[in-house]
This record gives structure tokens, C-alpha cells and sequence, in this order.
């Protein structure tokens, strides 16, 4: 017998079509295996697709499938999902005002905050796990893979490391966002560095006038570039805080892609990472498989 489900594609961290970085949003509702999700994720090519199924009021499992495999949690997907979910009247909201929901991810039960003004909601925020922190990364092996001098990596009082606050990514700082801009990820070296090091991807930033510039490339899933990652921004301002003590901060991702993305990411009043930003819902279907 064959199943139909609602599909929608939303751009996350803009407010613009096609700005952000698009991510897949499937009302599954335990219709669908794993192996159907996986199928479905790779059909719809996007860096992430999330599935979600309802298990209480304001309660929703969400699943993240790339085109190649699952991964415990996406922050782009997040804001995305539960942003369409809020556009589209599955979750009712004040008129004005914050509503706290909760989404049931493998990285575990997290919350998601909707921003609602005359009775839209505008801005979506996720929380994430609390950071750990990994083995760092030498210089050397990095400057070979992103083509750039080891002089060029680097700022005072950071070194790469690999930090998680859902998902492993290498926090790599550069000191001018000219050598961020001048990036060619060697992808088979990256990915063979990817397996030994067990994380997925190098997250490059650099810091001008208080905002935080930042590219991130992850090969090993089947993803160059994402155009704007809401899990590697917690991550890394938890890697800002525990070395220069930062508290929020600002990010623009996805110049070099043509998709503009901006990222806030703070800490709530119990010591959560924040992670927030716009969406923008451009396309509604239903798909039968």
C-alpha cells in the first residue's frame, strides 16, 4: 500500500528565498522505516532532511537523515522544521511572546523556542548538549588539506580542536577572512581525515569587528559546503567561551555560496547554548511512496 506524506523545504538562518541554507522538513509521523527515509533524503539532495513525528502536544521526535546517512541532531534542520511547523498551524503559539517546545532528537531531549509577533512566529531558537571537548588538530595536517600556510591558521589564544555539542566538528580559526575566502578543501584528504580523527567537518572562522565570519565543509556526508550550521555555531561558541570567555555572538556564513546566512548563538539564563535565526518557507508538496 502506498504512503503519502507532507514534504516542505525551508530556507534556515535568512529570511530571504533561497538565502540560508535549505533543509528538508517531512511530517512522517511513523509512517516510514528508516531505509524510506534514507531513500527519501538522498532523492531530495539537501545537506539535511528531518523527519518528525508528533508524541505529545508541543512534543515531536525529529529525525536527521543526509543524502549518505543519520546523524544525531542538525541545527539548520531544527530551525527550519520547527519554524514550518509553527508557519503552518501544527503548533499554535501566543499572540506575542515565547512558546517552549521540545523536540526528541538522538542527541537527546532538547528544547526549541518559537518567537511569536501578532501572532506569527518570526525567530526560532534550539537548544543543544552541553559541549565536550576533543583532541586537537595540528596545524600542519589542516594546512594541507584547505590549502593555506600555517601561518595563516591560527588567532591569539586558539588552537584547532574538535568540539561537539551534538555533532564532532573541527573549530578552525584563521586570522584574516581573506584566508577564509581563499579556501580548496583537498576532499579525499579531508575525508581520510575525517575517518582517523572521528568527526565531520572543519568549521573555519575568523573575527572581524565583533562578528564572526565562518565557512564549514563536510565531504564525508556527501556535503562540500553547508551554507549556514546551527550545531557548529553552539559549538563554537562554547570553544569562544571556555578559551576568551565569549557569551553570544554573531555569525554570517554563506557568502562564498551566494546564501547569505546569519547565525545568533548565546547562553540562556541555566547555562544552555543557544542557538537561533529566521526561516523561510519555499516549497509544500506531498510525496507517495
Amino acid at each position: 500500500m502506498s504512503k503519502e506524506v507532507q514534504v516542505y523545504i525551508a530556507d534556515a538562518f535568512t529570511g530571504t528565498p533561497f538565502g540560508g541554507n535549505p533543509a528538508g522538513i517531512v511530517i512522517d509521523q511513523d509512517q516510514l522505516d528508516d531505509r524510506e527515509k534514507q531513500t527519501l533524503a538522498a532523492e531530495l539532495k539537501h545537506s539535511e532532511t528531518a523527519f518528525l513525528t508528533e508524541l505529545d502536544t508541543n512534543i515531536y521526535r525529529t529525525d536527521f537523515f543526509t543524502p549518505v546517512e543519520e546523524v544525531d541532531l542538525c541545527g539548520h534542520a531544527t530551525i527550519a522544521s520547527f519554524y514550518t511547523l509553527a508557519k503552518m498551524g501544527y503548533i499554535h503559539g501566543p499572540e506575542e511572546g515565547v512558546l517552549p517546545v521540545t523536540q526528541v532528537t538522538k542527541a537527546g531531549k532538547l528544547k526549541v523556542y518559537l518567537h511569536y509577533k501578532n501572532g506569527e512566529v518570526h525567530w526560532v531558537e534550539m537548544a543543544q548538549p552541553a559541549a565536550l571537548f576533543g583532541d586537537k588538530i595540528s596545524v600542519e595536517k589542516l594546512s594541507d588539506t584547505l590549502d593555506l600556510p600555517p601561518s595563516a591558521i591560527g588567532l591569539e589564544g586558539l588552537e584547532p580542536m574538535i568540539v561537539s555539542t551534538g555533532i564532532r566538528d573541527v573549530m578552525v580559526p584563521v586570522k584574516e577572512r581573506i584566508w577564509l575566502e581563499s579556501i580548496k578543501v583537498d576532499r579525499e584528504r579531508m575525508i581520510r581525515q575525517n575517518e582517523q580523527d572521528h568527526f565531520y567537518s572543519y568549521h573555519v572562522f575568523t573575527m572581524e569587528d565583533g562578528v564572526v565570519y565562518q565557512r564549514n565543509f563536510c565531504p564525508i556526508l556527501e556535503i562540500d559546503e553547508e551554507a549556514a550550521t546551527g550545531t557548529a555555531t553552539g559549538a563554537l561558541l562554547a570553544y569562544l567561551n571556555k578559551f576568551r570567555g565569549v557569551e553570544e555572538l554573531k555569525a554570517i556564513q554563506g557568502l562564498e555560496m551566494n546564501r547569505p546566512s546569519n547565525i545568533s548563538a548565546r547562553y540562556g539564563s541555566n547555562g544552555e547554548i543557544i542557538v537561533g535565526g529566521s526561516a523561510v518557507i519555499i516549497l509544500s508538496g506531498v510525496i507517495t511512496l
